[in-house]
């Protein structure tokens, strides 16, 4: 799988570009890279808090690329923000499957619980050392989350 940025072509805010120009040869070069049999992402890293109907509508606008996944990064710092990750609202809107990570205070938390309400990939690492700031869990502790929480959303919901 090819990570291809939304803004590519073209740098822009929230890292998604609406130059049609831009667009074009975006969906040229994800053409291309299906010609090779590889799937592609389209990735955006906001690094903010957004509402979630800004998060649907970029992603939205990724689908409408031809692309396999599409993947955004926002920040959760608040209870508010963690609220308004909308992870629920793209499983049920979105028709690509998608990547919806947080960072920011929530972020851990959204990591365990985002595999759970409907993210197709997810992120982990072999190890690290416990910091505040670090986000992505550890293989292990995703791995005991996955199996001591024996509920996902597509078991319950269309």
């Amino acid at each position: 799988m090819i990570d291809v940025m939304g803004d590519l072509y073209d740098p822009s805010p929230n890292e998604i570009t609406r130059n049609p120009e831009a667009i074009a040869k975006q969906k040229q070069l994800i053409g291309k890279i299906h010609e090779t049999g590889a799937q592609v992402v389209m990735s955006s890293h906001p690094n903010k808090a957004m509402s979630a109907e800004a998060i649907l509508e970029q992603l939205r606008a990724f689908e409408q690329r031809g692309v396999d996944v599409v993947k955004i990064v926002t920040v959760a710092d608040t209870d508010e923000e963690f609220a308004e990750t909308s992870t629920m609202l793209l499983h049920r809107e979105l028709k690509t499957p998608f990547i919806h990570l947080c960072n920011g205070r929530f972020g851990r938390l959204h990591r365990y619980l985002g595999m759970k309400l409907g993210v197709s990939i997810t992120f982990a690492v072999h190890d690290f050392e416990a910091d505040i700031g670090f986000t992505q869990p550890s293989v292990r502790s995703m791995k005991t989350v996955a199996e001591n929480i024996p509920w996902h959303i597509g078991t319950f919901c269309n």
